[in-house]
């Protein structure tokens, strides 16, 4: 199997760059990397293409990729073009001094204006896909705060700021 990332010529939005990093505006449905179901058509494969130094930190296919955004998430995605600048990155990510800041519009009305939401949440038993919050000690603890910022008749635009990153974590909350 060959498992080289393929450069291929995919237009991406790059709002910024430097001798260290790239900010790019992902699109949602673009995939970050390849995977099971995306081989080609992703990101990494656009960054290949377009850049000729990036980190190799997380391995081949992964070069320049320091986190993610879901498929159907829009927003900034940070590159590293060293394993320095990489390194570097990573670590404000994982001590949570990147502030991060999700919009998104979610179907009714809210009862609070600003809050927390927060516990533990756990895969679905009735479809190991999808995400929920729990009442027990299972899973893994989650915290985001919210904002509505406007509220129409039948949906609001909510602006939520995750403390912690668990997978789907805005969606559920």
């Amino acid at each position: 199997v060959n498992s080289a990332l393929v450069p291929e010529d995919i237009d991406i939005d790059v709002l910024y760059e430097d001798q260290n990093i790239i900010a790019v505006n992902k699109p949602s449905g673009l995939v970050i990397h390849p995977g099971i179901q995306n081989e080609k058509g992703t990101l990494a494969n656009a960054l290949v293409y377009h850049f000729d130094n990036l980190s190799d930190v997380n391995g081949e296919n992964r070069r320049g990729i320091v986190h993610r955004l879901d498929a159907d998430t829009s927003g900034v995605v940070l590159v590293a073009k060293t394993n320095e600048s990489h390194r570097w990155l990573a670590n404000q990510f994982k001590t949570r001094t990147i502030q991060k800041v999700y919009y998104a519009i979610t179907w009714g009305k809210w009862k609070l204006k600003s809050g927390k939401i927060e516990g533990n949440m756990i895969r679905k038993k009735s479809d190991p896909t999808c995400f929920e919050l729990t009442s027990t000690d299972e899973g893994k603890y989650s915290k985001s705060t919210f904002r509505v910022l406007r509220q129409y008749s039948n949906f609001s635009c909510i602006e939520f700021e995750p403390f912690t990153g668990r997978t789907h974590q805005i969606r559920v909350h």
